[in-house]
């Protein structure tokens, strides 16, 4: 391969930044995820694990306590907020065309990215993967940045042909209603007191598109990547209570 062909056909393809929150724990882990991802190179033909890249989040690897979303509400736990580090790269992922293998969405939509573009992750069950489905390798870059909180992802590889890029939109088909707030009697807490631990919320099903534009910014043709249905508080109710009458 000449440095001719490397210039005319290597460079950045597809990258992506989200807005992080001011908590010092949670941006810790945002940080720990990033350095652990970054420089990451893939053959063509090769698998990104995130779990894998990652590793497990414990207090050696570098993690802190921070909130995540488990069973349906609010908890704190050892990683907490890296589902934003694997949503940011899901959207660079979808922007640089490549093959997603493995994606699963959180059970509500995510404040930094848009509906229906989020990727959870979790270990070591729910893993986010990608394959390099082009004949050049790729280079992931990945970073925290303390000073705005921002998480950035960006993708080097075979640049898209003609100058073109890929732009990512979703669209709410329908919703449903998120019920009436409930409060649960919770005698260890101060009168007057009170905690959420989770947050009422519409279910939603979302449709997500790829649009491919020219270098101008004119839409060539658009694809479907795929349709999200985010549940209720409700819907998320019913489930674990199935959920525990099928286990007993």
């Amino acid at each position: 391969i000449t440095t001719e062909k490397l210039k005319a056909n290597f460079g950045l393809v597809g990258e992506h930044v989200t807005k992080a929150s001011n908590n010092a724990n949670r941006n810790n882990n945002l940080n720990q995820a990033c350095k652990n991802i970054n420089g990451k190179i893939l053959k063509p033909g090769e698998e990104f694990s995130f779990n894998g890249v990652v590793g497990q989040r414990t207090v050696k690897n570098g993690f802190k306590e921070a909130t995540v979303i488990m069973g349906g509400q609010y908890e704190q736990g050892l990683g907490g907020g890296i589902c934003q580090v694997s949503s940011t790269l899901y959207n660079a992922v979808l922007k640089s065309d490549l093959q997603v293998t493995k994606r699963s969405p959180h059970a509500w939509p995510s404040d930094y990215v848009l509906e229906g573009l989020d990727a959870t992750v979790d270990w070591p069950a729910l893993d986010f993967k990608f394959k390099n489905n082009t004949d050049y390798q790729i280079i992931i870059v990945m970073w925290f940045e303390e000073k705005d909180r921002t998480v950035h992802a960006q993708i080097y590889g075979k640049r898209l042909p003609d100058e073109q890029k890929i732009v990512l939109r979703s669209e709410c088909v329908s919703s449903t209603s998120a019920g009436a707030t409930e409060y649960v009697e919770e005698r260890s807490m101060a009168v007057g007191q009170t905690k959420v631990v989770r947050q009422a919320h519409q279910g939603k099903t979302i449709k997500t598109y790829k649009i491919w534009q020219d270098k101008d910014g004119k839409e060539m043709t658009f694809g479907k990547t795929g349709k999200v249905i985010y549940l209720s508080a409700a819907d998320i109710d019913s489930i674990m209570t199935l959920q525990c009458d099928v286990s007993n």
